[in-house]
């Protein structure tokens, strides 16, 4: 949009998608609110030089996996930068997800099935 903000429609799926990266490797993000942490599928997080912390199990709707995490990451999106993020790496997702740690950090609204992600420079994140 002209102001800097960036909108984006509800894809046929029900979900968000963004193009972005993740320490300048290009992802295509899914915004999942309902994620208390952002994750990377751990073949991307490989293929984008992260380094992934001491793997833990841990219990999802699924049953239990093993996860790691990765810190000191910067997340990009089309128009804002998110600094020190914290992201779980997760094995067998296909999927980079922005969870609900992030796009705190985000001043986001919804309206008739299109996002909109207001232009701001923030850093920060967890």
């Amino acid at each position: 949009m002209p102001n800097g903000d960036y909108e984006v429609q509800v894809s046929i799926d029900g979900h968000y998608y963004i193009s972005g990266a993740v320490n300048g490797f290009p992802v295509r993000f899914m915004v999942d609110s309902g994620a208390a942490s952002s994750s990377i599928d751990l073949q991307i997080a490989k293929n984008a030089g992260m380094r992934v912390g001491i793997a833990t199990p841990i219990n999802t709707a699924d049953g239990q996996i093993i996860t790691g995490v990765t810190e000191g990451n910067l997340i990009t999106i089309p128009n804002a930068n998110i600094a020190n993020a914290r992201i779980m790496v997760l094995e067998g997702t296909r999927s980079v997800l922005l969870g609900a740690d992030v796009l705190s950090a985000l001043d986001i609204s919804y309206s008739k099935g299109m996002m909109t992600i207001k232009a701001i420079k923030k850093e920060g994140g967890h």
